[in-house]
């Protein structure tokens, strides 16, 4: 059962002590989106993190999420969203009003315990949640961030997997692309 189906809900500070990876060198919020500019160095190893947890969670993420980068794109999901409506009576096209700025980080470090991620990889990922976390509200991810797309989809896998569950049982089809704008 995942950490945050429990009553006890694992804290940030499993992730303090590690050494700092990360350096933060500004942040600020813009049309309600998270940005960030790291340390040169810090850029570096966030592009390195990207390869190892697109390697490490290319099982466990849905084929779905056409917005990873080799997945579709965005030209990929409106071939495949224009293809579904000649084949079903409805299409629903949703947005997530705020997705980014409301993911919970204990919930995405639990996934990624789940999913195996090597534990250096996550103290990393949990820098890169809390550093720009100014107000230490414990949600919320930088936009456009090396990472971003990649969490951001092992986020949105529950959703994914009931979907596709759905598929099964009733007349659908499921499919998302996340494009920050």
């Amino acid at each position: 059962m995942p950490y945050w189906k429990k009553n006890t809900i694992p804290s940030i500070e499993l992730y303090k002590g590690t050494m700092a990876i990360l350096t933060l060198l500004n942040h600020w919020v813009e049309d309600g989106h998270y940005f960030v500019r790291w340390a040169p160095e810090s850029q570096q190893r966030l592009r390195m993190l990207k390869c190892q947890l697109g390697e490490q969670l290319k099982n466990h993420l849905s084929g779905r999420c056409a917005h990873l980068k080799g997945w579709g794109g965005v030209k990929g999901a409106i071939r495949r969203a224009q293809a579904l409506a000649n084949q079903f009576p409805y299409v629903a096209r949703l947005d997530i009003r705020g997705y980014y700025e409301r993911i919970n980080h204990v919930m995405l470090l639990a996934q990624l315990s789940e999913a195996g991620v090597d534990r250096k990889d996550e103290c990393v990922v949990a820098e890169y949640l809390t550093l720009p976390d100014v107000r230490r509200t414990g949600c919320g991810m930088v936009a456009g961030g090396a990472i971003s797309p990649l969490l951001g989809a092992l986020y949105l896998t529950p959703l994914d997997r009931l979907m596709h569950a759905y598929e099964g049982r009733y007349v659908i089809r499921y499919q998302r692309y996340r494009m920050i704008l």
